[in-house]
């Protein structure tokens, strides 16, 4: 397995170790990574977002989750199952109207 890689870029936030930022919005990113909280480490998985006023360092918005670390193998095994299920699944809006669910 290929050793993780700790993002460095300038606008990301100092008190987490990031290893993985994905595009939301315009304004705003998914941060995925390693965060310690009172000796406790965690992973986060947050929006975060551009303040207008202060383009400098993304802020963390309301949207997320912390992990604590030993619970991470439950909450990667339950992700596993929805990706197994999704994929079992029909696609999108339009499958489900053609079986008569349209909520």
């Amino acid at each position: 397995m290929a050793e993780p890689v700790i993002l460095e870029d300038d606008d990301l936030p100092d008190d987490v170790k990031v290893l993985r930022r994905l595009p939301k919005s315009s304004n705003e990113e998914w941060i995925v990574g390693i965060n310690e909280f009172r000796g406790n480490n965690y992973v986060q998985v947050r929006v975060y977002y551009r303040d207008e006023k202060d383009d400098d360092k993304l802020k963390p918005g309301r949207q997320g989750m912390n992990v604590h670390e030993e619970l991470l193998p439950e909450i990667l095994g339950g992700l596993q199952d929805a990706t197994d299920l999704l994929i079992s699944m029909p696609r999108g809006r339009q499958s489900r109207a053609k079986n008569g669910n349209n909520s």
